[in-house]
């Protein structure tokens, strides 16, 4: 690879796991993100954990351990006068855009994974230690100057070193972070916008330590401190934050927020401006044909007299999606105020859906394709 000819946007740092304060003023934090084990969810996703009559056996997932990855976190401002995009990522000096490839099986899936590259072994040894990466990517693609971006790399295990070399390539050279390999860190566990996108709603955990609150915030990079009201209970393990911003944020614009705790840890969230009204969805649909429009009339009306007001018509009834594809239909959900979450631009008749499905993680659907190992499917 070239060398970078613009020092500007050029980093090379090391950030352990007491410190996310990195000596280039273009990484802001970086971080491993292991997995939470819920295992009492477990039975959801496992065949075979119910009694003869249909009940849950509990017994059956005692103890229960799903084997685990996690994901790398890294959060960086464009400290350039021209707008910067992520072109590849490095892991270790693998290039993930070559190794994690497409297949054109499917029409319309793109399915991506390292084993469609026909790596050797040695290559593929070399990725499992460094976590078996699944898929990468960046948001925004394009990060304007003075403003931030993420970048994530999902893992299907936990890497085997202490740290994990990642680097960030673009148009005039790379930027090199360590990223530390933790166990635990503080974490943003919620975040939220006013409607005026002027006030910042922060909830912050530090390891399960109940009274643990972050001393300072930050907001891409810049202290908000002295504009934020910082919850205190000595009980409890969440924390809220308040903060009033100098102006609001533009509607979808990309911001890093972090809170920084006494001991040097620091919490960091990639999170997008908005305040839409909250959305209570729920899936599928009351059986019934494609002629049958009342069906689907009685079902939405069902559906909003217990305050549901989203959702996805393609995976209802005949009946139920018909009657969100006719003009009736589209009609009384406007009145009601009933939006929907659909997975292509204006299919299913829905010209303003409330949010669109989209599918980005490429091993979603790999269940489906050949050339995977079995025990390395969804």
């Amino acid at each position: 690879m070239k060398a970078a000819t613009n020092p500007v946007l050029t980093a090379s740092v090391v950030l352990c796991a007491c410190t996310a304060m990195a000596a280039d003023p273009g990484v802001l934090g970086a971080y491993f993100r292991a997995d939470e084990p819920f295992p009492d969810y477990a039975v959801f996703w496992h065949e075979g954990w119910t009694t003869p009559e249909g009940e849950i056996d509990n017994t059956k997932y005692e103890g229960f351990k799903e084997p685990l990855g996690g994901s790398v976190h890294v959060f960086f401002r464009n400290t350039s006068t021209r707008p910067l995009a992520v072109e590849d990522i490095l892991l270790d000096g693998i290039s993930l855009k070559q190794v994690i490839v497409f297949s054109e099986q499917r029409k319309l899936r793109k399915p991506a994974s390292i084993y469609f590259a026909q790596l050797s072994q040695d290559s593929m040894d070399h990725l499992f230690a460094l976590g078996e990466p699944i898929w990468w990517k960046v948001e925004p693609n394009k990060v304007a100057p003075d403003q931030t971006g993420e970048v994530v790399v999902r893992l299907r295990t936990v890497p085997k070193g202490p740290s994990l070399p990642v680097s960030l390539v673009h148009a005039a050279g790379k930027i090199d972070v360590s990223v530390p390999v933790a166990d635990k860190h503080p974490r943003v566990v919620g975040a939220s916008f006013s409607e005026e996108l002027d006030v910042l709603h922060l909830y912050f955990r530090c390891r399960g330590i109940a009274g643990s609150v972050p001393a300072k915030i930050l907001v891409d990079g810049g202290d908000m401190t002295k504009a934020a009201v910082i919850g205190r209970d000595p009980q409890a393990d969440v924390i809220p934050v308040i903060v009033r911003l100098p102006k609001p944020m533009a509607p979808a614009s990309f911001h890093c927020v972090q809170g920084v705790f006494e001991d040097g840890l620091v919490a960091s969230a990639g999170v997008r401006a908005w305040a839409d009204e909250f959305a209570y969805g729920i899936w599928g649909g009351k059986p019934g044909k494609a002629g049958d429009l009342s069906a689907g009339q009685n079902y939405v009306a069902e559906l909003a007299a217990h305050n549901i007001n989203v959702q996805m018509p393609q995976v209802g009834s005949p009946a139920v999606q018909a009657f969100y594809k006719s003009e009736a239909g589209q009609r009384q959900l406007k009145a009601m105020g009933f939006r929907t979450v659909i997975d292509e631009h204006q299919k299913w008749g829905q010209k303003d859906p409330y949010l669109y499905f989209i599918h980005d993680e490429p091993d979603c659907a790999d269940f489906r394709f050949e050339g995977i190992p079995e025990n390395k499917k969804i």
